[in-house]
């Protein structure tokens, strides 16, 4: 590979850029891939995603001197993000065999929904639950996470079943077991199902309390409501308390509009750590009904809320949650962020649009596979921040985002 012809930009691509062989969205060359920008070498393309005679370890039978044989990988990421319906045949016929996705204890059946959900075709959805539903070993749970992310976005109730059984008491002890419960709790929130998968929530647990008080109310569990009451009335002129919090969000979560007054006016009143942390729970329901009613609430003080500090962190979530649920207007708004010069709150958005959360009782997989945002107007905002973002981590999370807008619907 001597750099020089039509496709001699593939030798900064695989030999200029370490970070390439860790996944596309990592690359500085993201850009050129999403855009198009560069020409297309299908017929390397093609060559690569034929699977060496090692399966598991998803090698290419196509090995390039100086840089080896892990095209595979980079090829799927490529094909994908190009989204051209002339290559569907190529890439779901390079990981449909089932010596690509079958190996004991491997991990890459993860890697095939991203590939899948970055191609952004919903045929593909008996597919991603037959990922999930094969029962590998101790990397099951990767699977299903990445699965539940997927569908949950698409609101496809394929893996209702497959999520439900990670509640189970004699699964406690996998590996990721907690991770993949909270993530098949955030999508049976997301396909509407009801009180019986709330006392499964209740009683297994995702390890993080919080959430699953909240998860628990949202699904129509009003078991804690008089502990929910007493922490109210207990801690009502302490309002940044934790306790406080999360009462009066499951307060609200089954049904007591007072509570829904309450979280609306602390979000948007003069307490900037208060309504931070109110921020920070809303991700985890704004799905929701009363989700949707205190994030509409809410809306109406960004314009008055501070660009700088935790004021600017709040306004920030907030932009990222409603455009999450479609709110075109505020299109301006991230690019406002995204062109400024507070890193803190770059960073704060970029995790909200390419991973579905920042930070607060939710962790959504660091794959991106919930992220994205069916917004018209936004992928323009990201190609401009990638370009612009000095901060690898952050521009990563703008990769994520940008490559799950199609399939989340922008």
């Amino acid at each position: 590979m001597k750099g020089k012809g039509e496709f001699g930009y593939l030798k900064d691509w695989l030999i200029g850029d370490d970070k390439i062989p860790r996944g596309a969205v990592n690359s500085k060359f993201f850009k050129d891939i999403m855009t198009k920008s560069k020409p297309y070498p299908a017929a390397l393309i093609k060559d690569a995603l034929v699977i060496g005679s090692d399966p598991r370890g998803m090698q290419s039978n196509a090995c390039i001197a100086a840089w080896g044989c892990g095209l595979f990988k980079l090829a799927l990421e490529i094909v994908a993000l190009r989204r051209d319906a002339a290559d569907k045949d190529l890439l779901f016929g390079a990981v449909k065999p089932e010596a690509v996705w079958q190996g004991p204890g491997n991990t890459e059946r993860a890697l095939i929904i991203r590939v899948l959900a970055w191609y952004g075709d919903k045929s593909v959805v008996p597919f991603v639950a037959q990922l999930a539903a094969f029962g590998s070993g101790e990397y099951t749970n990767d699977a299903l996470e990445a699965a539940a992310a997927l569908l949950g976005v698409w609101k496809d109730k394929a893996v209702v079943d497959l999520c439900n059984a990670t509640f189970a008491p004699d699964r406690n002890r996998e590996r990721q077991i907690e991770r993949a419960r909270m993530t098949c709790a955030w999508y049976l929130m997301r396909v509407g199902e009801g009180s019986d998968v709330a006392s499964k929530i209740r009683r297994a647990g995702t390890g993080e309390k919080t959430f699953d008080g909240i998860a628990g109310a949202a699904l129509g569990d009003a078991g804690s409501k008089a502990d929910w009451q007493a922490a109210a009335k207990e801690h009502a002129k302490n309002p940044g308390n934790p306790m406080h919090q999360a009462a009066v969000v499951g307060l609200a979560l089954i049904g007591d509009k007072g509570a829904e007054r309450q979280i609306i006016g602390l979000l948007t009143g003069k307490d900037e750590s208060v309504a931070r942390e109110h921020a920070l729970l809303l991700q985890a329901y704004h799905d929701t009904a009363v989700g949707g009613r205190v994030l509409a609430g809410a809306k109406k003080g960004i314009a008055k809320m501070s660009s700088k500090d935790l004021g600017g962190q709040t306004r920030a979530i907030l932009i990222g949650i409603a455009l999450r649920q479609g709110d075109a207007a505020l299109v301006k708004d991230a690019k406002a962020i995204f062109d400024g010069d507070n890193s803190e709150t770059r960073q704060i958005l970029a995790h909200i649009l390419g991973k579905g959360n920042y930070s607060g009782p939710l962790q959504l997989p660091s794959n991106g596979l919930a992220g994205g945002a069916p917004v018209p107007g936004l992928a323009a905002v990201l190609a401009d921040a990638f370009s612009m973002e000095s901060d690898e981590a952050t521009r990563g999370w703008i990769g994520r985002a940008w490559a799950m807008l199609k399939a989340h619907g922008g």
